[in-house]
């Protein structure tokens, strides 16, 4: 899964911020340091452990794959099936290279953001041809926001 720059950015200031409360959160309890409330020291520990753990899940066990049936986009531990079937279309974003799995028309359609480095775009649209090798491909530009004044 390509998370960007900005969103791997935070994603690693989430770990490091998190491995430092750690540290300081064992400081606590060992005594190195003095409180005047060490017993929330556990639940900062605690609070530390879950959310580095949960970052760490997220940047490893995130991506795509097609298999026989479907898309699996995979977030963490969170796991979206796309159907080929339900597949009408695919719309990419040309200022940021997303992708959509467009499902259903224009007007009562869903779709379910997939996004890819770009230089792996090429590959991923070759993979889902093999599967729906009629699938329309689009691209499109948002319109620039008015200035309000």
């Amino acid at each position: 899964m390509y998370f960007g720059t900005f969103r791997l950015l935070l994603i690693s200031i989430v770990i490091v911020g998190a491995l430092v409360a750690m540290g300081l959160d064992i400081a606590i309890l060992s005594g190195a340091v003095v409180t005047s409330v060490p017993e929330a020291a556990w639940a900062s520990l605690a609070a530390s452990i879950l959310a580095a753990v949960a970052a760490i899940v997220v940047l490893i066990f995130s991506g795509y794959r097609f298999d026989d049936d479907c898309i699996s986009v995979l977030l963490g531990i969170f796991k979206d099936k796309i159907p080929y079937e339900k597949i009408t279309g695919l719309k990419r974003n040309a200022d940021t290279g997303t992708y959509f799995a467009v499902m259903g028309d224009d007007v009562d359609g869903t779709s379910v953001r997939i996004d890819i480095s770009r230089a792996k775009d090429e590959d991923f649209v070759r993979e889902l041809r093999k599967h729906l090798p009629t699938i329309p491909v689009e691209t499109f530009v948002l319109p620039k926001k008015k200035d309000k004044n």
